[in-house]
This record gives structure tokens, sequence and C-alpha cells, in this order.
């Protein structure tokens, strides 16, 4: 059960960052647009490269800690779809913080919640040859059911939008860091995409009002 702990754990933490997003997304006097919290988060992930340090201390080695020793030349083909995550992770960004502005979180993440869960498994069929029992479908119609009903009123219209072009930025991201990890190794592309976040981000920003 410890799985379901933890599960449980993350949707927690989850339910927190959410409610943190919808905050600062809507402080006019934190930040002013989306598209600026969508850039500061940008950053701060490409921080995570900082991890490889720790294969330097000793005794983590074994823990399985990416090192820069892992950490190959790549090819045209790795660095187009490095730069091709860093893109979508941060348009997406940009379009849930922007969902959130517009409409109450209690609104929003429903509807996210229920196309991440079609869409996952209906591609799992699709794309992944994964068999779905009859019990396991029942199970996923009852949760699609039982978290649209969380949510107080369907967001209008042009937010709707904005969670659709989300999921299909989401989406393409999956799959490009899926074939990311196919073609390269995970240290590699790991560190690729953070390092693509952190020069993307300045470059897309360019000229923008980020204070």
């Amino acid at each position: 059960m410890s799985w379901l702990l933890l599960a449980t754990l993350g949707q927690f933490l989850g339910a927190v960052v959410v409610f943190l997003d919808k905050y600062i997304v809507t402080d006019e006097k934190a930040l002013p647009r989306p598209f600026v919290y969508a850039f500061y988060s940008c950053l701060l992930t490409g921080f995570w490269v900082l991890v490889y340090f720790l294969a330097y201390v000793p005794g983590l080695t074994g823990l399985g800690i990416p090192s820069f020793s892992e950490v190959q030349k790549p090819t045209i083909q790795v660095i187009g779809m490095s730069f091709l995550a860093a893109y979508t992770f941060f348009m997406a960004l940009v379009s849930l913080y922007d969902a959130l502005r517009r409409s109450e979180a209690v609104n929003v993440m429903p509807v996210v919640g229920v196309i991440s869960t079609v869409s996952t498994f209906t591609l799992s069929y699709f794309l992944l040859d994964v068999i779905l029992k009859p019990n396991f479908i029942w199970g996923v119609l009852i949760l699609v059911l039982g978290t649209l009903l969380v949510a107080q009123t369907l967001p209008e219209r042009y937010t709707m939008l904005t969670v659709l072009q989300w999921f299909f930025l989401w989406l393409t991201l999956y799959f490009d860091e899926e074939a990311l990890f196919l073609e390269t190794s995970f240290a590699d592309g790991f560190f690729l995409v953070r390092i693509g976040l952190m020069f993307f981000c300045p470059v897309t920003a360019n000229g923008a009002d980020l204070f």
C-alpha cells in the first residue's frame, strides 16, 4: 500500500501547488501576467541540473543519481527534441496559469484531471497496446464522473480552449520526452531539457516586461 500513500501525498502536494499558483497569477502586484510566472518557473526548473553535482558526494553514486560523466555529446536530433520539450513545457505552463487566472482553480483543475485521465488511458490503448479490462474501464468512467462533479461549474468557453491548448502542449511534451529518452539516456535527456529551459526562457522573454 506504500504506492497508494505516495500517490495520495503527491495529490495533496499538487493541490497545494495549484493553490499557490492561483494566488500568484491572480495577484497583479506580485506578477503582472501568467507569462512572467511561467518564465521564472522555467528558470527554477532549469536549476535541477545541480542534482548532477550530488553524484560527487561519497555514498550517493549507488542511488541512481545522474552524474556529468553520463552526459554525452548530443546529436542534432537530440538537441532538437530537447528544445521542443523546453518550448512545449514553457507554453503549457503559460496556458495553465492563464486558465487559473481567468477561472477558479476548483473549476479548472477537475477539467484538467478529466482530460489527463481520458487521454492517458486512450493513448495507452491505441499507441502502447495496453489492454484495459472492463472493470478497469468502469473505474475510469466513475473517476471521470466524480472528478467533474467536484467542479462547481464548467469554465467559460475561452478558459476551456486554454485548457485544451495546455492539454495538446503537455501531450506533445510527453511524447517528445519519451522519444528523447529512447534516443539517449535519462541523464542526457534530463540534462539537455533543463539546459534548454534555461536558454529558451530568456530568448522567449526577449523584450518582454518581466518586472
